[in-house]
């Protein structure tokens, strides 16, 4: 007879739903999927890959591993067991996640057992079945039928709303049980389940986390797209065991607006304090007494903007003076003459406490990760007076003072010259850091990376920010539509691109990110533009950066001199940004700095206060934003045009938007959105990264991998508008293509000198930009510069060719030689101009497989 209790305990249930017809989305032991027993697109079914339990809320099948079996495969129930016992045979019980048991947030103890994932379910069934209950929590809670689903809340036999407590193995240790008007309001499951536990668990795994006083205000917070953690029980329930799992985290503390939230907070914050990277306590503004962050967003209509710049202006708590344990620090003598040794041992105790590191080079310059005013990670270059301190933390200094039975040790700071010495090494013993990403990402090789830290291969690191991110698997065309349809028909939806290339490079800017390493080559400057101001060019840019980074892109303004753009690029660069904008063009878009910088790999300049050169790579997503922004021939050939046209006098009173507060919709939906430009990517990976279609003169890395990702998403229009921006972008060739006309029709073939070429520019008007506004004489200088630049230059259909030197002034006189092809039947020169376009190094071409060639 075969024992179901073991039967069950011995298979891997992710393993089993993956295997047999499932596509898992979402983390940790709740998972949703396409339901198999009837025609789902939205992911109906949920999954419990702890229990093995599953419900689709759309036809009502639910039931154990055993049900799905026999239901998949139309069995009867003996014959699924028996099916199952062979196929789990002699092999050992489940495997857990990563081949090992979890560790632990809970000191050793005695419990009561998990509570039944089939009394959490059927709370969770009965709530949603329950109008008054959901219309509590979806106007009064503020919380979105996705968050009641994903954090499965429930309502039990006691009309009590219940929210799952789980350990990090997935089982639920508490029901908190709560209902607004009796009292006390939240109740444990029974008695003996009231330990207070960390909620959700699994938010640990972000860098950054916001530390919450109760589960409301948790939900809401991670609902919005904040990376947010409680612990059960109140205010005054902080357990010292705690304590070390947010070592090295940034953590922001907001308690409720009362003397216990504020004395809970400041306890709080004096233990975090010691072991975390950085701790800020937020006072929210709110007016009465008691109110907390759930009022803030409800009431005061708080955001994520307003919520960065609250906590850009909160202290940072300092640890407490405290005696440090001398003998778990490594012991360096600071009054040794060594310089050489002391440099030595001090960078040992550095490698030995950077692990995992936070300190890193780049460009030849020390770094470490901090936060930034909006929250954002950056890297900010090492200073001696910051080598010193590090230095005083990670060993003991230390002098000997007096002599014989009197000698003593005392502490001492690290001496300067060792601290110079340091930072004037040729190279620093820790790792080369090319970029921060804040989502997973693909590398080189096409595998996805979503394992938060440092990965040495790729020199990147992942800073986590909690996010719920759906699991990617190997994407469906349905799901292939889903990702589409979120992207498309939610994020982009209401922004009135001018065609369908718009929309693709819109998209192929979003998707950078999370492709940059499998882009060998630099990428070029998607410039948002528009007639006029208001048509949503700065928010087209901000939900552009929000899926890979939370937050809208790092803005730089443009500069007024070539030194001002050199000086700022190697700020933003230094900072290894995810998007760089630039926001605003008034000028003219002519920079060789910028040009530089569009397509290299590396940048090389000199560092503010420094005489040495830094070498940093070049990882970021340019983006610009203009109101018909002009642009030199140069510039063009470097960008992708994005260009809305609302078609309306005043652009900025339009109204009837899908999402009316669009930048808080992709805020709360970032993980979707995270999830949609994987799959996108995840698709193409398993289409076998066939190439793009079309390829763009030094971006060819580039559009192979943006294009061919689009190609197989079945999004149109990438790179189909290149010819009408160097068009309107390139009016100086067009000022040289009217002349060269005006040159043909009055002079032919002779050779003509500068005399004559700055009078036909001066009767027909001609040249206007080329010659400026000056006097007559300034005029011929600059006309003559130009001529001599434009020697062999292609212009429309004549080559502009030096012909000799006037014999009496030595200066250069030119002719046109008009090319054969423009001489030549209509059909011939349609012709030649598709080979001239297809070797003209900055114009798109596309690639055709023609296996009828001879060649």
């Amino acid at each position: 007879m075969i024992d179901l209790q073991e039967l069950k305990a011995r298979i891997d249930y992710e393993s089993y739903y993956s295997a047999h017809g499932l596509q898992l989305r979402g983390s940790g032991p709740e998972r949703t999927a396409l339901c198999p027993f009837h025609d789902d697109r939205h992911d109906s079914l949920g999954v419990n890959v702890v229990n093995g339990l599953w419900i689709c809320y759309a036809c009502g099948a639910q039931g154990d591993v055993i049900e799905y079996h026999r239901r998949r495969y139309g069995l009867e129930w003996k014959e699924a067991v028996e099916d199952l016992a062979r196929m789990v045979g002699s092999a050992g019980g489940r495997q857990l996640k990563n081949g090992h048991p979890p560790k632990s947030n809970e000191p050793p103890k005695n419990e009561p057992p998990p509570i039944p994932e089939e009394e959490v379910l059927r709370y969770h069934q009965a709530l949603l079945a329950y109008p008054t209950a959901m219309a509590f929590l979806l106007n009064k809670k503020g919380l979105t039928e996705e968050t009641i689903r994903r954090y499965q809340l429930g309502i039990d036999d006691d009309k009590r709303i219940t929210i799952p407590i789980r350990d990090e193995t997935g089982a639920v240790r508490n029901l908190r049980r709560y209902h607004p008007t009796r009292t006390p309001k939240m109740l444990p499951y029974k008695e003996g389940y009231g330990e207070a536990r960390l909620f959700p668990i699994a938010a640990l795994e972000s860098e950054q986390l916001v530390l919450c006083e109760g589960e409301w205000d948790c939900l809401l917070a991670r609902q919005i797209g904040l990376p947010a953690i409680c612990h059960t029980g109140g205010a005054n329930t902080w357990k010292d065991h705690w304590t070390p799992l947010f070592k090295g985290k940034f953590v922001t503390i907001v308690y409720d607006n009362d003397q216990a939230g504020r004395d809970g907070a400041a306890r709080v914050a004096r233990a975090l304090a010691p072991v975390a990277a950085e701790v800020r306590v937020v006072t929210l503004p709110v007016e009465q007494e008691h109110e907390d962050f759930s009022d803030w967003v409800l009431k005061y209509g708080g955001t994520i903007e307003q919520w960065r710049e609250l906590v850009g202006k909160a202290e940072i708590i300092e640890p407490p003076p405290a005696e440090r344990s001398r003998t778990d620090l490594p012991k360096i003598d600071a009054g040794s003459g060594d310089l050489a040794g002391l440099a030595d041992q001090a960078w040992a105790a550095i490698k030995a406490s950077n692990s995992p590191p936070h300190l890193f080079q780049r460009g030849g310059l020390l770094t470490r990760i901090q936060l930034g005013d909006a929250g954002e990670p950056k890297l900010t270059v090492v200073t001696e007076a910051g080598l010193r301190g590090i230095l005083a933390r990670v060993a003991w200094w230390y002098r000997t003072v007096g002599q014989g039975e009197n000698a003593r040790l005392v502490d001492a700071m690290p001496p300067v010259a060792v601290v110079k010495d340091m930072m004037a090494a040729p190279e620093y013993p820790v790792p080369i850091i090319a970029r921060i990403v804040e989502a997973p990402v693909f590398g080189r090789d096409g595998e996805l990376n979503l394992k938060p830290g440092y990965h040495t291969h790729s020199r990147t690191y992942y800073w986590s920010s909690g996010i719920d991110i759906p699991d990617v698997g190997r994407p469906d065309p349905d799901q292939i539509d889903r990702a589409k349809r979120l992207l498309l028909y939610e994020l982009l939806c209401d922004f009135p691109f001018i065609s369908d290339a718009e929309l693709a490079h819109a998209v192929a800017a979003l998707l950078g990110p999370f492709v940059r390493e499998m882009i060998n080559g630099p990428t070029p400057l998607h410039l948002i533009e528009a007639p006029s101001p208001g048509t949503g060019k700065s928010l087209l840019a901000d939900v552009i950066a929000i899926p890979a980074t939370g937050r809208p892109a790092a803005t730089m303004t443009e500069g007024r001199d070539e030194d001002e753009w050199r000086k700022r690029i190697t700020s933003v660069l230094i900072a290894a940004p995810t998007y760089v904008l630039i926001d605003n063009i008034r000028r003219k878009l002519d920079s060789a700095s910028l040009a530089a910088a569009l397509t290299s790999q590396m940048w090389q300049d000199r560092i503010l206060g420094r005489s040495e050169l830094t070498t940093l790579p070049v990882r970021a997503i340019w983006l610009a934003t203009g109101n018909n922004p002009a642009l030199t021939t140069e510039m063009a050939r470097r960008t992708v045009r994005i260009r809305l046209d609302a078609k309306v006098a005043r652009p900025w009173q339009r109204q009837g938007f899908k999402h009316e507060d669009l930048r808080s919709w992709a805020y709360a939906n970032r993980g979707e959105l995270v999830w949609a430009a994987l799959t996108l990517v995840q698709a193409w990976v398993e289409d076998g990264m066939k190439p793009g279609r079309y390829v763009l003169g030094q971006y060819e890395a580039w559009a192979r991998v943006i294009g061919g990702i689009l190609d197989t998403a079945g999004i149109r229009g990438f790179l189909g508008n290149l010819e009408e921006l160097y068009s309107a972008a390139d009016e100086e060739t067009a000022q040289w293509e009217a002349f060269c006309e005006a040159w043909w029709t009055k002079f032919g073939a002779s050779p003509r000198g500068l005399g004559d070429l700055f009078t036909l520019a001066e009767e027909q008007d001609l040249l206007l930009t080329v010659r400026g506004d000056g006097n007559e004489r300034s005029q011929k200088i600059r006309m003559g510069k130009a001529l001599a630049q434009m020697r062999d230059r292609q212009v429309g259909q004549f080559r502009l060719v030096q012909a000799g030197q006037d014999g009496r002034n030595r200066s250069a006189i030119y002719k046109l030689v008009r090319l054969e092809w423009a001489a030549r039947p209509a059909e011939v020169a349609d012709k030649a101009e598709v080979f001239q376009t297809s070797t003209t190094s900055m114009h798109a071409q596309q690639v055709v497989d023609d296996d009828d060639s001879p060649f």
